[in-house]
């Protein structure tokens, strides 16, 4: 298909011209068809459809990322990416534009087009839309700095109705900023006011803030699931609440009504008594890993049960839950591109397609009843003290545990004790850095007389050497794939004295193998699973670590220090 599809774009790209205003209905209709087709997981359909509306009109923005997208589904990556960038070219102020360059990674070209957005706003004169997209696109790539210096060009040339559409933009580029004391003075919504309260750390004024504003919603819409609000509510202890807001979310609607003779159960019971009854994981890998610490639970009231499972952690699952059977799903996520396509072939709707494969999709129709991990949480994990109380729930391989040891034993240092670290996520934005520590705040831990050994996934060769230049016994782990042998880093961490880590997926590991765990945090978020002595409800072995203001990294570093020099005593 790949050559075929090949032929296709450069065709459209050499004949199509745009063409007058009549055709645009014609367009509309086809691109709308080949939405209705892709909701449907239809994707040939789809992607015949949004060819017929680029013939019809060329300079049609939103088709050509629709026809981007549909490429990547198609497993055509290389022509997705000529085909997002033929999206940006047609439609170059505006932020999903922007979007679909950094999900491919085109840096070259985001920078060209980031350069050009001044020149584009003045040949159109400063149009408003044109100057609210170019604004939206700023914040999307995390320039929010130039956003503030281009809304307030934007009121100079009066392309803002009043002074209170002004103060709703110049609000927003302060909260991307993180400069929330600020923002509040400017914003006039209250769910991001409620956000700016949160990251402000006065919970109740954020709660009562937020669940105002979703309680004015139309009741008639869904208003779907609001992350701030599920952790709002399990800071104050109300746990079932927030496990319960995940039902408000477009996938449990899903579940509920787009999967064939549905038999989705909120409740344990119903599952007890279902044959095949199966329970569905989803969001990131790290949070799978924690939530698992309700399978033993659960597998104790349900006999025959199933979970689905990102297929890197099947094999580890097996170990440690032998009466449970686990079905390998490659769980896709909107901002990365697409791994493994092929194995959704067969799904039958796209709000499906992000969580179930088609192999999946078949058990949970033939279940006798299925459930998502959020429901179970909902009735496992009421209140603080049904949090489990188990040293750990993750059994390494017994094998790999004794290469490593020798291994570790070999490349360490005799009387010195071994420490993992990891400092970040694999994805690097500032908006992520917020949470995380750059190589530069290292320093302080080299007082620390450890071997450091480096468990951070995607390092380049750049950033170990620097790493090495600050921690002179920092060490690189051979031959461990930190992004898909998770055999082999439950193996690993097992070996170690204390792990490091942000709160990621190197720390939610170490935390579920019961080894000794220094979760540090830089944002309110990070105090909600905290108990006040700063255990980690989720983890017995894990402490969470906090500066003092939270975001500030010199305490943070001082307490990191301390709590390992503690810890390794």
């Amino acid at each position: 298909m790949a050559i075929g599809l090949a032929r296709i774009v450069r065709r459209t790209k050499a004949v199509l011209l745009p063409v007058g205003n009549q055709k645009w209905p014609v367009a509309r209709r086809h691109f709308n068809r080949a939405r209705w087709h892709l909701f449907r997981w239809q994707l040939i359909q789809a992607y015949a459809e949004i060819n017929r509306s680029l013939g019809a009109v060329y300079r049609h923005g939103a088709a050509h990322r629709l026809h981007a997208y549909l490429l990547e589904l198609l497993g055509e990556e290389e022509v997705a990416r000529e085909a997002a960038i033929e999206a940006y070219r047609n439609d170059p102020l505006n932020p999903k534009s922007f979007q679909l360059l950094k999900k491919h990674n085109l840096e070259t070209e985001i920078e060209i087009g980031l350069s050009m957005l001044h020149n584009l706003l003045r040949e159109r004169r400063w149009h408003k839309t044109s100057t609210l997209n170019a604004i939206e696109s700023l914040k999307l790539l995390e320039r929010s700095e130039d956003a503030l210096a281009l809304i307030a060009e934007a009121r100079l040339k009066g392309v803002f109705k009043n002074d209170e559409e002004w103060a709703k933009h110049h609000g927003d580029a302060l909260l991307r900023l993180r400069r929330f004391d600020e923002a509040l003075n400017y914003l006039d919504d209250d769910l991001k006011r409620g956000e700016c309260l949160f990251e402000l750390g006065r919970f109740d004024e954020a709660e009562q803030k937020i669940s105002g504003a979703l309680a004015e919603l139309p009741e008639d819409r869904p208003r779907g699931f609001h992350t701030l609000l599920h952790m709002l509510l399990f800071a104050r202890g109300a746990y079932r609440d927030a496990f319960l807001e995940a039902r408000h979310r477009h996938f449990n609607r899903a579940l509920r009504d787009d999967i064939k003779a549905s038999r989705y159960v909120h409740t344990i019971p119903p599952l007890v008594k279902a044959p095949a009854p199966v329970v569905i994981a989803d969001y990131g890998i790290g949070d799978e890993i924690r939530f698992a610490s309700v399978y033993p639970d659960l597998i104790r009231k349900v006999d025959g049960l199933s979970f689905t499972c990102e297929p890197r952690l099947k094999t580890l699952f097996e170990r440690s839950f032998p009466r449970a059977s686990f079905i390998p799903v490659r769980r896709w996520r909107e901002e990365m591109l697409i791994r493994d396509p092929k194995s959704r072939e067969g799904v039958t709707n796209q709000r499906l397609a992000l969580y179930l494969s088609r192999e999946a999709l078949d058990q949970v129709e033939s279940s006798g009843a299925f459930t998502s991990i959020f429901d179970v949480l909902a009735e496992l994990r009421q209140t603080l003290g049904s949090f489990s109380h188990r040293a750990s729930y993750l059994k390494a391989d017994k094998t790999l545990v004794g290469a490593w040891r020798q291994t570790v034993k070999q490349m360490g240092e005799k009387g010195r004790p071994n420490v993992a670290l990891s400092w970040r996520s694999i994805l690097r934005s500032s908006a992520r850095n917020c949470h995380y520590l750059r190589t530069d705040d290292l320093h302080s831990l080299a007082e620390v007389d450890a071997t450091f050994w480096l468990f951070q996934t995607g390092l380049e060769e750049s950033e170990i050497e620097k790493v090495k230049g600050i921690l002179p016994t920092a060490k690189v782990i051979p031959d461990l794939d930190l992004l898909d042998d998770f055999e082999g880093q439950a193996a690993f961490l097992t070996c170690m004295d204390c792990v490091i880590a942000p709160c990621n997926t190197a720390a939610e590991l170490a935390g579920a193998l019961g080894v000794n765990t220094l979760m540090f945090g830089r944002t309110h978020g990070a105090t909600i699973r905290l108990l006040p002595g700063g255990q980690d409800m989720w983890h017995q072995s894990m402490r969470g670590v906090l500066g003092d203001p939270i975001e500030d990294k010199a305490t943070l570093i001082a307490n990191l220090v301390n709590e390992l020099r503690h810890s390794l005593k």
